[in-house]
């Protein structure tokens, strides 16, 4: 079985979806539009 990675803030910026609740990092210079599993355009930057 093959590990996931976990995201990890200092490649970028680390965005939440509001639909489907998976995490995500987008590098930081992109720009985020939407989730990349659902497509929706419902996403939040988490703040650690």
């Amino acid at each position: 079985m093959a590990e996931i990675e976990r995201p990890t803030a200092d490649r970028g910026k680390r965005y939440v979806c509001r639909t489907c609740e998976v995490e995500f990092v987008v590098p930081r210079d992109e720009t985020a539009v939407c989730c990349p599993i659902c497509r929706m355009n419902r996403i939040r930057t988490i703040d650690y």
